[in-house]
């Protein structure tokens, strides 16, 4: 629609005479064609507007006479005024029956099977989030207060830009959104099996060094802290296990099964309560920079009793500004801080109408609470011991209760976040199995689109650049037409695409709003030239879109699919393995970090949308970040190998 009245499109036309009036309604067609020519040397925003309302008569009424939009549940349409009265003074879920709901993993968080944007927002934010807080005092203390704080407020900036190309991208190609989708359309298979292999290097480096802090911090804070052991305990004492394997152990055993949840909500309590200790994490940070006389001489950082770590205190000079090199030093970290794009696709596969703007709203809840802990560790963490601060931030205070509880709440940020790290991982291996196997074993299509994600119709012109749309009503349980970069392509009863372009539907023109397919179902293939044409939508009075019935939804909570739960279980054996042998790979693991962080969370994301929207007015920016992505590889993975 062309005005914010909701509304709802008008029934489809199911007379009999529609298979018979076939001439009336090519000659109506035919007129209308007419009357789009005249509008084809228009002004983008004036066509799409003019061609709404051609193609919606109703929606140049006033707002008075237009339809107003039905609430739709799931088991019903309410279509009747009383059913609809009924539903506005309907109470809403007490605060415990929400808390309940948010707990129970086994039932989505949001409605009509989806997830919610706090949900949503948790796990993005646990994605954003990990162990690379603690460094950021360390990079403040190379670039100094001002560039520093500039480069965390910029690289958010960034990531924020990144992730709205990756759901742009989504909302183009349609449901369900991955990476090797995205590529493929933009670059070809080529391009998708590269952008799937970063993600496995990238997701591979970071769920292993995961495992490792986890399993050490855990074997090495619950003793010290709580006088614990567990290797004289069964069934360790029994393995012959020592302390270090024994919490190894107690580790894969937490994340296995979380890593075989079939879904990212479902991790929403855990990534929920990794996120609330990274919080409790940054106000530490904050109590040990406050003055002694405000917080006592329990949050002193460097206490005179011989507790204070040497090697911070006493505390270097923090200064505003330091050297070129230096901001150059603190650049590959800072505009990784924010890397989060594995998970994006999956959470607008999730997510409960994911359109631009509340997408939108999901990263500025998740990137921007980020960036609030990002500026008060980053910042009172430097304030506290200057040019002598820690590449992790929790070594350089005395050694206390309260930091080794830090330390095992770390642990367990650590083993909530591997589970997004091995989804993601899982996903892009089957993806490049997939496509090994159609290259390979005669072109077997692997990997089907089901359709589109049931999102609103604010894509279909323009990806919602026309801010005065408003978006239709869809029906739970089926798909709308898939959204196109430029308008809307229909679909049939079997669930093919059917390009406007392609079949001549308007020539000249982006393809229009979809129209409905014929009561039987039939697409028919009339044509102007009087030659059959490929099949194509008919078009009938009111416009309706075009529906295919999803695929029916698993009420499993576990993932069962053989081509995923190998590669989730192979990794979980790497990750365990290299843990319990305690193997030193940090130069490994930041140099695949790097090169694959970079490219998954900065270039390709750029990349896709310069391919996919050559006249979008993000292309400047695109190109800026898609620079800005090989700058970050280039001098990042230098620094590390230096």
């Amino acid at each position: 629609t062309l005005t914010d009245q909701p509304c709802r499109p008008a029934p489809m036309d199911t007379s009999s005479s529609f298979a018979t009036d076939q001439d009336a309604r090519i000659a109506r067609l035919e007129a209308r064609l007419a009357q789009l020519e005249d509008i084809q040397g228009a002004p983008r925003v004036s066509r799409c507007k003019r061609l709404a309302t051609l193609l919606l008569p109703w929606a140049a009424l006033p707002r008075s006479e237009q339809p107003r939009r039905v609430q739709i549940s799931e088991a019903r349409r309410v279509t009747t005024k009383s059913a609809r009265d009924a539903s506005v003074h309907m109470e809403p879920p007490k605060l415990s029956e929400r808390i309940t709901s948010f707990l129970d993993i086994e039932k989505p968080s949001g409605p009509e099977g989806s997830a919610s944007i706090f949900s949503s927002a948790v796990n993005l934010a646990n994605t954003v989030l990990g162990t690379g807080i603690l460094a950021l005092p360390r990079s403040l203390s190379f670039a100094g207060f001002v560039p520093g704080f500039a480069l965390i407020v910029g690289s958010a900036l960034v990531n924020t830009l990144t992730n709205v190309y990756i759901s742009d991208a989504a909302i183009s190609c349609g449901w369900p959104a991955s990476f090797r989708k995205l590529s493929d359309k933009a670059g070809g298979s080529s391009l998708s099996v590269l952008v799937d292999c970063s993600c496995v290097v990238s997701t591979l480096g970071t769920g292993i060094s995961y495992a490792i802090v986890a399993a050490n911090g855990l074997s090495r804070g619950v003793p010290l802290s709580f006088g614990v052991h567990l290797a004289p305990l069964p069934p360790f004492s029994w393995l012959g296990l020592d302390e270090h394997l024994a919490w190894v152990a107690v580790v894969t055993a937490i994340i296995t099964p979380l890593s075989l949840l079939r879904s990212l909500d479902a991790l929403r309590v855990t990534s929920l309560i990794a996120v609330a200790i990274l919080i409790a994490i940054t106000l530490l940070v904050v109590l040990y920079a406050l003055p002694e006389d405000l917080v006592g001489d329990t949050f002193d950082a460097c206490p005179t009793d011989g507790s204070a770590n040497e090697q911070s205190c006493p505390p270097g000079e923090a200064s505003y500004f330091t050297t070129m090199s230096g901001v150059l030093d603190a650049l590959p970290a800072l505009a990784m801080a924010y890397a989060c794009q594995i998970s994006t696709p999956t959470l607008w596969n999730e997510m409960y109408q994911p359109t631009r703007g509340r997408m939108l709203l999901l990263y500025l809840y998740a990137l921007g609470g980020a960036m609030t802990l990002y500026l008060l560790v980053g910042g009172f963490g430097y304030s506290t011991f200057g040019s002598r601060v820690l590449s992790n931030i929790l070594s350089s205070y005395p050694a206390s209760p309260i930091i080794n509880a830090a330390r095992i709440g770390l642990s367990f940020v650590t083993i909530f976040s591997f589970p997004i790290q091995a989804m993601a991982l899982r996903q892009s291996i089957a993806s490049i199995v997939d496509e090994a196997r159609k290259t390979c074993c005669g072109g077997a299509e692997a990997g089907k689109a089901t359709g589109p994600h049931p999102a609103s119709i604010e894509a279909a012109v323009t990806l919602g650049r026309l801010d005065s749309l408003d978006k239709f009503e869809i029906t739970p349980g089926v798909l709308p037409a898939r959204m196109s970069s430029q308008g809307a392509i229909g679909l049939s009863k079997s669930g093919e695409a059917m390009n406007g372009e392609a079949t001549g539907f308007f020539p000249g023109l982006p393809p229009p709003m979809p129209m409905p397919l014929p009561p039987n179902g039939v697409p028919v293939s009339p044509s102007l030239s009087g030659v059959a044409g490929p099949p194509m939508p008919k078009v009938v009075e009111s416009v309706e879109l075009v529906v295919a019935p999803l695929p029916p939804a698993s009420d499993a909570v576990f993932e069962l699919s053989p081509s995923l739960v190998l590669p989730t279980v192979a990794f979980i054996a790497v990750a365990t393995l290299l843990s319990a042998m305690g193997v030193d790979i940090g130069l490994v693991i930041d140099v695949v970090g790097s090169l694959g962080a970079s490219t998954i969370s900065i270039i390709a994301p750029s990349f896709i949308y310069l391919r996919l929207f050559p006249d979008s007015p993000l292309v400047p920016a695109a190109r800026a970040t898609l620079l800005l992505g090989f700058v970050v590889m280039g001098w990042g993975t230098a620094k590390i190998l230096s």
